[in-house]
Parts: C-alpha cells; sequence; structure tokens
C-alpha cells in the first residue's frame, strides 16, 4: 500500500510539473518582443554576432561568455534580433523552473512542489526579467538547478550529485561572473543537511567534492583563457575599484533598497509573511534556505554597483522558503485546508500577476514596476520606447543610411535589420568623441541620410545638428518630463 501512495504521488508530482511548465512558458512566451529592446540586451546579441565572426571568447571579459555562446546558437543578429534571443533566454529558464518544483517536493512533498511552482509562476519581478534577453535569468537557473542538486543531500549523499552540483555552478558562473557568491551552496548544504544516521563525514567529503569540481572548473578555464590572454572577471573589478562609500553604510542602503524594491514586486503583507517563513523554518531547524538567501545576498549588497537583475536567483531562494514553510505548516491539516490554501494561492497570483502580465501583453509602457526598474528600463536613455514608432516613420521615408546619435542606437539597428542600414559610431561617456560625430553628420549632408539623434551630454549638442527636425519620439516617463529620441532629415 505504502509503495502504491508514494507511485501515486510522483504520478501526481509529475502531471503537476507538466502543467506548470507549460503554464509558465507560455505565460512568459505570449507577446514575449513587445518590450522595446533594452540597451544591454542589444548589446548581448552585438556580441554574439561579434563574437561569432571573430572569436567566441572575443567578450570574455564582459563576463557572461556561455550566454554569448546560447545566443550564437540561436543567431539572433540574422532574423528576429528581439524575439529569439528573449525565448532562448526563456528556454534556458526552464530547467531552474523544474529544480524549484523538485525542490519543494523534497522539502515538503506534493504541495511543497505545487506551492513551489505557483509562487514562482507568479512571481512578477521573475516575470519581467525572464522576458528580457539578459544574463542574469540564464545563470539564475543553473543556480537554481545547484540549488535542487545539493538540496538532494537531505535524502542521500551521491557522490554524482556533488559533482553535478559543482558543474551547475561553473555554468552559473560562466553564464554570469555574478553568480560566484552562489559557489557556497554546497558549503551551506554540507552543514544544514544532515539527516539522523549519516555522518558529519559523509557530508563533509560531498561538500568538499561538490566545491572541489565547481571552483576547479572555474579555475582550469579561468587559467587557458588567461594562457589566451583573456580574464572573465574583468567587469567585477572595473565595477568596485572606484567603491566612495564606507562599507557599512553602503551595506545598509543596499539592503534597505532591496526590501523596497522586492516589496515593491510583492506586495508589503506577502513581504512580510516571507520573512515570518523564513524564521519558521530557522526555528524548525532547517537553515538551508536562509544560508543560500543571505549569504549571496550579503556579498551583493557589499558591493557598490547595484543592479536588480542580479537578484533574479535570490527571490526565487525567497519564495521558494516561503512556500515550502507554508506546504509544511499545512502537511497534516485536514484536505480541506490545503484545498482553501491553493484557492487563496491562486487568487493572490490572479490578483498581483494577472494585471501586471495583461500590461506587458498589451501595453508595456503603463507596466507598473518599482521606482528604480522603471527609471532604467523604461524611462532612461538605455530605454528602448520611441524607437518602434522611429523605425516606422524611417521605414516610410525609405532611407539610404540612418546615424544612430543615442545610446541605445544598436536596438534601431537590430530593430529595422531587414529594412534599412543604421550605422552606430562610437559614444563615449568622457565626451571625447564630441568633434568626430559632429564632423560625421556635417560630412553625411546628403538627401535620403538621417539621424536618429538624443541630447546627451556626451554628444554634440542640438545647434550643432544640421538638417531638419521631422519628428519627436517620447518615452513615458511618468515622474518628470520625458525624455525623447529626435528625427532628422540630413538633406541639404
Amino acid at each position: 500500500m505504502e509503495r502504491i501512495t508514494s507511485t501515486h504521488q510522483r504520478r501526481w508530482v509529475s502531471w503537476l510539473a507538466i502543467i506548470l511548465v507549460l503554464a509558465f512558458f507560455l505565460s512568459r512566451l505570449i507577446a514575449i518582443d513587445l518590450f522595446p529592446p533594452f540597451l544591454d540586451e542589444m548589446q548581448h546579441v552585438h556580441e554574439a554576432e561579434l563574437s561569432a565572426q571573430s572569436s567566441p571568447f572575443a567578450f570574455t571579459g564582459e563576463g557572461r561568455i556561455f550566454t554569448l555562446w546560447w545566443y550564437m546558437l540561436y543567431q539572433p543578429y540574422r532574423a528576429a534580433p528581439v524575439w529569439l534571443p528573449r525565448v532562448a533566454t526563456l528556454l534556458a529558464v526552464l530547467p531552474g523552473l523544474a529544480a524549484v518544483i523538485a525542490i519543494g517536493q523534497l522539502a515538503a512533498g506534493r504541495w511543497g512542489a505545487a506551492f513551489a511552482g505557483l509562487a514562482y509562476l507568479f512571481s512578477t519581478s521573475n516575470f519581467f526579467f525572464e522576458r528580457l534577453a539578459l544574463a542574469d535569468p540564464i545563470s539564475g537557473s543553473a543556480v537554481l538547478v545547484a540549488l535542487w542538486l545539493a538540496y538532494r543531500l537531505s535524502r542521500r549523499a551521491k557522490f554524482q550529485d556533488a559533482i553535478l552540483c559543482g558543474v551547475a555552478l561553473f555554468v552559473a558562473v560562466g553564464a554570469k561572473a555574478t553568480a560566484l557568491p552562489y559557489l557556497g551552496i554546497p558549503l551551506a548544504a554540507a552543514l544544514t543537511l544532515h539527516p539522523q544516521g549519516r555522518s558529519w563525514r559523509e557530508n563533509a567529503r560531498w561538500g568538499v567534492i561538490a566545491l572541489i569540481t565547481g571552483v576547479g572548473l572555474i579555475v582550469l578555464f579561468t587559467l587557458g583563457l588567461r594562457l589566451r590572454g583573456y580574464t572573465p572577471f574583468g567587469f567585477i573589478e572595473l565595477y568596485n575599484s572606484q567603491a566612495t562609500t564606507p562599507i557599512l553604510t553602503r551595506t545598509m542602503q543596499n539592503i534597505a533598497d532591496f526590501a523596497a524594491w522586492f516589496s515593491s514586486y510583492t506586495g508589503i503583507l506577502m513581504f512580510g509573511l516571507l520573512l515570518i517563513a523564513l524564521v519558521g523554518l530557522m526555528l524548525r531547524r532547517q537553515f538551508f534556505f536562509a544560508l543560500c538567501l543571505f549569504g549571496p545576498a550579503l556579498v551583493f549588497w557589499i558591493n557598490e554597483r547595484q543592479y536588480t537583475r542580479y537578484f533574479v536567483a535570490l527571490t526565487v531562494i525567497f519564495l521558494l522558503g516561503g512556500a515550502v514553510f507554508l506546504a509544511q505548516l499545512i502537511k497534516r491539516q485536514h484536505p480541506a485546508v490545503k484545498l482553501i490554501v491553493l484557492i487563496g494561492i491562486l487568487i493572490w497570483g490572479s490578483l498581483q500577476w494577472l494585471p501586471f502580465a495583461w500590461d506587458s501583453y498589451t501595453a508595456p509602457e503603463r507596466l507598473w514596476l518599482p521606482r528604480r526598474d522603471y527609471l532604467e528600463y523604461i524611462a532612461s536613455d538605455a530605454s528602448g520606447f520611441g524607437l518602434p514608432e522611429a523605425k516606422e516613420a524611417l521605414i516610410a521615408l525609405h532611407p539610404t543610411e540612418v546615424i544612430g546619435i543615442f545610446s541605445n542606437c544598436r536596438a534601431l539597428r537590430y530593430l529595422a535589420l531587414q529594412d534599412f542600414t543604421v550605422t552606430c559610431p562610437t559614444l563615449n561617456p568622457s565626451g571625447q568623441e564630441i568633434e568626430n560625430l559632429a564632423a560625421l553628420l556635417a560630412n553625411s549632408r546628403e538627401a535620403g541620410k538621417y539621424v536618429v539623434y538624443e541630447p546627451l551630454p556626451y554628444v554634440p549638442s542640438r545647434d550643432r545638428i544640421p538638417g531638419q527636425l521631422i519628428a519627436t519620439f517620447l518615452r513615458p516617463n511618468v515622474d518628470s518630463p520625458p525624455t525623447a529620441v529626435l528625427l532628422y532629415a540630413l538633406a541639404p
């Protein structure tokens, strides 16, 4: 009878996982290319294109070499340069979802699997970032796979799990070097996942094997790259080389900023409940999720440079801890109680996630984001808003060449890949290219040539732009006058 029940539960979890993966994939796939391309997305595509033309190691110093290789498989720089890399990113995220469901099942049975999968499905922050062509969701997926392989130590001490955990962490770091803090996951597992009857020596051996595998692969890969004159971690050194704020002040401010950012996505009430759930797990002497959350988070928080997309894996671990605690809490309750809790989660998801998803599918300019993300992805000069309209206006003009004097020029180049040629001259935040850009425009005064321009501090001022202003394309900005890209005809 026990074997029949166990088989029934495995089938239940398998069908649940299939349904959740399909719902997750389809919900994130709908209108995935509607949000205008963000600067870093098109930079990824550009680097993949140049890597394919020259060397697969050309952009090793950017710290996302495996992501570039992944995009090179799909060749988005040849066609569908927004849709293809975003779908490639989404495909890479699916193993992470499967890992989250599996961890929920290991930690709290089938209800743990259901709650964990639904919490991830309804995470609006992950929904937003995983629909963009960025390295962070790809790296985060590998982190979650490593988390699952590590959590298996709560049931068995198989060395193949340790080796695979190390390999997954190596993949995560190769996809984005900011995953380095997650190398502590095997240590957290060895310290906290110690079932009765197992010696500490076995756990220590498992942790050492996982760490040696992960760190060893990273070291060997790094040495191989160094021999070829490349470094995979150059951008990390650059980001933190000019830190000016005292470390304690910086850390406390970053913690406050993270709490404000994440609670904006989840809501204050849900954020508080997630914190209570983590405390509840620790009171039950289950420290694994807390260590895997706060250990890497602390490394991020002490750094000067902060980007919210760095936290995509951490937000899932945070939600996973809450889902596991809730499932454990109701494990011995009447089935009616479990059903009520499940309905409550579905209602929460509908009220919080559905409006967010609907705006993403239909009107991304109305998309509600925390102020920090809104300013970066919608209102800043890195935003792609205004560019689809500029592209349509230019198609009607039949240009022979378009020159882009604005930050996100490559987005327009890729949007117009099949329609017209866009030249993206070098821009330098120091302002060193201003005279060269002014000369380029002065020498391009021909019929059929146009410039898409944004008045930035490091480009020629508006009074130095030759030709006639023919259109203005505004970006949305709810807090202040919107920024814009301007279209000039360069004909004499």
